[in-house]
């Protein structure tokens, strides 16, 4: 069973609060970048995470969805 199998509710949630503080810090790395003119090419890494992170974190709320749905039927 992996670690995600076991994972609660609460688990979830500081997951996703991990990752709005993640992608928090990134937009600020990003924005710092574009301030002292940044190479393009990392600015392009940059934004490519932070979609990545949209996409994980909307992964999250699907999971948070399912479980409260599950705790509503039980």
């Amino acid at each position: 069973m992996s670690e995600f199998e076991t994972m609660r509710y609460k688990d979830w949630q500081l997951a996703k609060n991990d990752m709005v503080v993640a992608e928090a810090a990134m937009m600020r790395v990003a924005n710092k970048l574009m301030m002292t003119n940044a190479d393009a090419n990392l600015l392009e890494i940059i934004s490519h995470i932070v979609r990545l992170q949209g996409a994980v974190t909307g992964q999250i709320d699907a999971v948070l969805n399912w479980c409260n749905q599950e705790e509503a039927v039980t």
